[in-house]
Order: structure tokens, then C-alpha cells, then sequence
């Protein structure tokens, strides 16, 4: 009896999961891949990508080019840190902004502060060992 009730618990629990979104599917694409109408997709540049001795390179609607390459009927003449300008055909010039917005920190910055933040702590505190010695 129990191996019956236990196939049919997992067939239960199978058919359940089955109904359930995929978490790691993003938002407006359907099962097939598809967009689905009515739902908003990110549109834009997602990221840039600029390495020292390679051409620069963007992240655009999902598709990644190159400065130089194209992108639908437009070539991509530039691309900087915070935007990518597109040019038609026609010689029409678009400028396309990353859509993050943030706050861009060098990595040399941050150690610098988090020194200066734990030697100003060192400094306070041998000033109050000092302090209380005297």
C-alpha cells in the first residue's frame, strides 16, 4: 500500500511543479522563447565592455557588437563608458545611454578610503592610550 501512495504522491507533486514559471526566465519572454505582448523588455545599452588592447564593445538590446560593427541597419561609431552613438545610412546619428546608473567607484579609490578610515581608527586610537597615560 505505501509504494502505491507513494507513486501517487510524486505524480501529484510532478504535475504540480509543472504549472510553476521558470524563476530563471526573464521578463517577457515566454517557454518558446518568444516576447510575450503587453510586457515591457529591456531595451538599450546594458553594458559596455572596454579592455585595454581590444576595440570596445556593447551589450545592446541582448546583442553584443563591437565599436565598428552594426547593429540592425546602423554601424556603431563610438563607444564610451556611458553611451554608444549609432549611425544610420542616411548619416542620422543616435546617442544610446547605459541604462545603470551606477555610481562608478575605481577599485584604487575604495582601498584608499578603507585605509584611511582603519589608520584614522589606529591614530584615535593611540591618542587616547596617550590620553590616559599622562
Amino acid at each position: 500500500m505505501k509504494p502505491v501512495l507513494s507513486i501517487l504522491l510524486l505524480i501529484a507533486a510532478t504535475q504540480a511543479t509543472a504549472q510553476l514559471p521558470d524563476p530563471t526566465r526573464p521578463p517577457g519572454a515566454s517557454a518558446d522563447g518568444a516576447a510575450v505582448a503587453g510586457v515591457a523588455t529591456e531595451t538599450g545599452v546594458q553594458a559596455v565592455f572596454l579592455r585595454h588592447g581590444a576595440k570596445p564593445a556593447a551589450l545592446i538590446n541582448g546583442e553584443y557588437v563591437v565599436q565598428g560593427g552594426k547593429i540592425g541597419d546602423r554601424r556603431v561609431q563610438k563607444i564610451t563608458e556611458t553611451e554608444v552613438v549609432l549611425r544610420d545610412a542616411a548619416g542620422n546619428r543616435e546617442v544610446m545611454r547605459v541604462i545603470a546608473e551606477a555610481a562608478k567607484t575605481p577599485v584604487a579609490e575604495k582601498v584608499t578610503a578603507a585605509r584611511k578610515k582603519r589608520n584614522s581608527g589606529a591614530a584615535m586610537g593611540a591618542a587616547d592610550e596617550g590620553a590616559t597615560t599622562k
